[in-house]
């Protein structure tokens, strides 16, 4: 039968240049993966329990920018030909299209890495991929103290009182119909 071992060309890594080839080609293996490790953090990152809202974004745009690299845009040149402007065109095409893509990549990351109630209210709307992070940032700001206070209510009327009155309240029924569903305070 035959051997088990290995056999390499002899004339493999004959020469420097091979060498340098080799290693050209280990950096750009080694960068790949790389890269593709970050796309998965990015991928995979979620809001921590206790995690400040800014501080889940930002950690995001960090990932991003790790993950994706910005498409380069050479200087024009005040003598450019028509063919080198077309290319430069081009390029400020692929960096404003990169720019919106990744506007919409990190809401949606931000969206999907929030707990499962904030990430149901959010998604019922139609024009969310439309609106900004720091709007919809806002607008979980928003929910999450109307949660806490809705938190408050319901334990109020679990207990059967309320110790503090809003807004001239005197029972809890009342208090109960002035406060707003998450829904409307949204829009």
């Amino acid at each position: 039968m035959g051997s088990n071992k290995t056999v390499l060309p002899e004339n493999k890594f004959s020469g420097e240049e091979d060498i340098r080839e080799f290693l050209r080609d280990f950096e750009i293996f080694v960068a790949v993966k790389e890269w593709s490790d970050y796309k998965k953090e990015f991928n995979a990152r979620n809001r921590k329990d206790g995690e400040t809202l800014q501080s889940y974004l930002s950690d995001l745009r960090l990932s991003y920018e790790r993950a994706y690299s910005l498409p380069i845009v050479d200087p024009l040149p005040v003598d450019a030909n028509a063919d080198r402007k077309i290319e430069h065109a081009q390029q400020e095409r692929a960096l404003v299209f990169f720019n919106r893509r990744k506007d919409v990549d990190i809401l949606c990351q931000f969206v999907n890495g929030l707990g499962k109630e904030l990430r149901e209210v959010l998604i019922r709307q139609d024009n969310l991929l439309k609106k900004s992070v720091e709007s919809v940032l806002k607008q979980i700001s928003t929910l999450e103290e109307e949660q806490g206070v809705t938190r408050k209510i319901s334990a109020a009327q679990r207990a059967g009182k309320l110790q503090s009155h809003v807004d001239g309240a005197q029972n809890v029924e009342e208090v109960a119909q002035q406060q707003p569903s998450l829904e409307n305070k949204l829009d």
